[in-house]
């Protein structure tokens, strides 16, 4: 696996020399923050002192899978398939997640937040309804309206109190991510994404990890690597499983 990871192919644009992580590489490591996190809540460690140190390694890894998920949008031959994946898999993992976590039911697991995002990416990138003098602004403020329309339209399905893993703030960022062209200024958005949604809640810890996010998001080297589409969505559920 280690020659694997560190033999990447090619994939977008040449590697940059400041540029020395594949996209694979960043999904491994988020990936093992994300398990030390997950092993923390299953394990219920004691608030405090090492428990802190690992919400920081923990809230590393929300970013990084987000900014994956937003290349992988990109770059995808088949977006409808993309979905899917997101979709099974999401499934799959549900039972373990909610039992592994001791959540709540109506509780869904990220997989749901990233569907979540990439449906609404599709909707706002699909043909345009609408250009004039060719702007694409009011076609984009028209599927806003439609989609904050669908919204108000769910409203009375709030009783059911179903929520996603990071709410509002994690369908948005990889929508916040697509638009963005410019690694570094993606990394800048990352980090004040953190401030924005972990500020209210007072605890640095948060906003250290994401801020460790965004630094490692620099390292971009616009290559994917050879690990097979599905290996992280099958290690996604299989953590859970054994937690």
């Amino acid at each position: 696996i280690l020659h694997i990871v560190l033999t990447d192919k090619y994939y977008f644009t040449p590697i940059k020399s400041f540029s020395i992580m594949t996209s694979n590489q960043l999904k491994l490591l988020a990936f093992a923050c994300m398990v030390a996190d997950h092993a923390s809540k299953a394990f219920l460690l004691p608030d405090g002192g090492f428990s802190n140190v690992i919400v920081m390694i923990g809230r590393t890894s929300f970013p990084i899978f987000a900014f994956c998920i937003a290349q992988g949008y990109l770059h995808t031959s088949n977006i409808g398939l993309y979905q899917w994946r997101l979709l099974l898999f999401g499934i799959l993992a549900q039972p373990f997640y909610i039992t592994c976590l001791s959540l709540p039911v109506n509780t869904l697991n990220t997989l749901f937040t990233f569907l979540i995002s990439i449906t609404i990416l599709r909707i706002l990138d699909s043909k345009p309804i609408i250009v004039i003098d060719g702007s694409k602004g009011l076609d984009y403020m028209l599927k806003i309206g439609a989609l904050s329309l669908l919204a108000l339209w769910l409203i009375p399905l709030m009783p059911l109190e179903i929520h996603v893993d990071y709410g509002i703030a994690g369908i948005a960022l990889p929508i916040l991510l697509r638009y963005i062209s410019k690694i570094k200024l993606q990394s800048v958005a990352i980090f004040i994404w953190g401030v924005v949604t972990f500020g209210a809640l007072g605890s640095i810890w948060n906003i250290i990890g994401v801020g460790i996010a965004s630094a490692l998001i620099c390292t971009y080297s616009y290559q994917r690597g050879y690990l097979h589409k599905y290996t992280f969505y099958v290690l996604y559920v299989a953590h859970l499983v054994v937690l």
